[in-house]
Order: structure tokens, then sequence, then C-alpha cells
């Protein structure tokens, strides 16, 4: 049986991201930037956004310190790649953690509220498989189909057994 591991207890910070696309004779992308502005909560957040756009064509973020957290549009989550994540807060002077993405974070307040799906799973109690029958390494595997081996699990909350 897996242990249940804690969940992070955190205030996130929300943040404004606005992107724009670019194209010239070397090629295309997407810019993302971000005006330095933090807000207690989301709604505050959207307001300033709409304030910047006069629209809604940009993203609400979720921060805590450096770290980018969570990325989406209003209260939806976008789930880009970890690249794209990676990219995307490098392009806003911040940082991006795996770890942090894979958890579920509430609409309302932003704070931790479980491991996304693919983690979750780990924590029903279910047989530890071998990878293979063939294969004599240590390495198992929760038989759920996510992908995820307890040495993943062990990485994710390692860092101090508290995230």
């Amino acid at each position: 049986m897996a242990e249940k591991m804690s969940l992070p207890n955190i205030d996130p910070e929300f943040i404004v991201i606005c992107q724009s696309a670019w194209c010239n004779e070397s090629g295309f992308g997407i810019h993302y930037g971000w005006d330095g502005e933090r807000f207690n909560n989301r709604k505050d957040a959207i307001k300033h956004g709409w304030k910047l756009r006069e629209s809604d064509d940009f993203n609400i973020a979720q921060t805590y310190g450096d770290d980018l957290i969570w990325f989406g549009w209003m209260d939806q989550r976008i789930d880009e790649d970890e690249d794209t994540m990676r990219d995307i807060a490098e392009s806003c002077g911040l940082t991006f953690d795996p770890r942090w993405y894979a958890l579920e974070f509430s609409r309302a307040s932003g704070r931790v509220i479980g491991r996304r799906a693919a983690l979750a799973s780990l924590d029903q109690e279910k047989p530890a498989q071998p990878v293979s029958e063939d294969n004599d390494c240590d390495d198992y595997y929760v038989p759920d189909e996510s992908g995820y081996s307890r040495a993943d699990e062990e990485w994710f909350f390692g860092m101090d057994g508290k995230s």
C-alpha cells in the first residue's frame, strides 16, 4: 500500500500573462509576457487582464514565489506540455518545476486540493506488479495505465516529505 503523502499548504498568487504571435524572416512563434503585477486572488487578476487588454485575450497563471505552478484561461486550466510550460515561465522571468504542475488546484482559492488524475491513482490500494516478468529490476508500478512508477512517486514526493 502506497503511503498517502501530504499536500503542500500554500497561498499562491495570481498573475496575468499576455500572449502575442510574432513572425519574421527567421520564423514564427508566441511571446508570453507578464507585467510583474501579482494578486492575492483570481478575481483581481482577471480585472487587471481586462484593463490591460480590453478583452478576454489574456491568460491567468498562478505562482508560488517565482515558480509558475498553473496556467490557464480565467479559471480553466490549459494542459500545456512541460516544455511549453517551461518556455512560458522563462519568457516571464519565472521558473517551472513539473512537480507543481502535477497537482490539482482549487478554482476559487488557488490552493492545492489534490494530485492530478494520473498521480492521484497511486494513493489507491492496489497490489504492485512487476513492470514485466522478464525484468528483474526493482521498479514497480500500480496497474492503472497511468504511466507512473513507484520510482516516479518517490521522486515527486521526495523533496521534503510534504510536497
